[in-house]
């Protein structure tokens, strides 16, 4: 009888400790199991973070590679809208140093019509002054006073008109130059325009 009850509780304590020490063989191998995951788990966030930096790394680099081209691109197309400003200045004060020449041109021409008026007009009062005297001294005729005094004011108005003549042929020519300058000037202006749509478009 007592060995029986010894021999259960041997058997008992058998169970038990096959139980606590399989427990136990359990919880070793899941522990074991934790350390490696966990040690996996490190070295996956480990990878991942140094992914990280280098994804970062990149980027930032790239950002840097593109401000620099659109750095570059914008000063590009300041020094060409400068350039093209300086042209647009340089064509508005030669516009107005031709606005200048046109008008000094018409003071000149203005001038020049009011001293030939004048001009006419001292000759037309000398006329009638030396045919009245060519009458009282020489006792001319009218008409003979006038035949002499006609043939001197043609020897004098040769002389004037030869001299207005000459004027006039300056005035051409000079006028001739400014026209092949303006036709020049044209040509370049419409070279710097065809250039200034061109910059237009590669800006748009």
């Amino acid at each position: 009888m007592n060995q029986g009850m010894v021999t259960i509780a041997i058997g008992a304590v058998a169970l038990v400790i096959g139980a606590l020490a399989g427990y136990l063989l359990h919880a070793f191998v899941q522990k074991t199991r934790r350390g490696r995951a966990m040690a996996e788990a490190e070295t996956l966030i480990q990878q991942a973070q140094a992914q990280a930096r280098e994804i970062v790394l990149a980027a930032r680099d790239e950002a840097l590679k593109v401000r620099a081209e659109v750095e570059a691109e914008l000063e590009r197309r300041r020094r060409s809208l400068k350039r093209e400003e300086e042209h647009l200045q340089a064509r508005r004060e030669e516009l107005e140093r031709r606005a200048e020449r046109l008008e000094e041109r018409e003071r000149r021409q203005n001038k020049r019509q009011s001293r030939l008026d004048k001009l006419q007009n001292e000759i037309e009062a000398l006329r009638q002054k030396q045919l009245a005297e060519l009458e009282r001294v020489a006792q001319m005729t009218r008409q003979e006073a006038q035949e002499a005094l006609l043939k001197r004011v043609e020897q004098e108005s040769r002389r004037e008109m030869a001299r207005v003549i000459r004027e006039v042929e300056a005035e051409i020519k000079e006028e001739a130059d400014a026209r092949a300058r303006k036709l020049i000037t044209e040509a370049i202006q419409r070279v710097a325009s065809d250039q200034v749509a061109e910059v237009a478009v590669s800006t748009v």
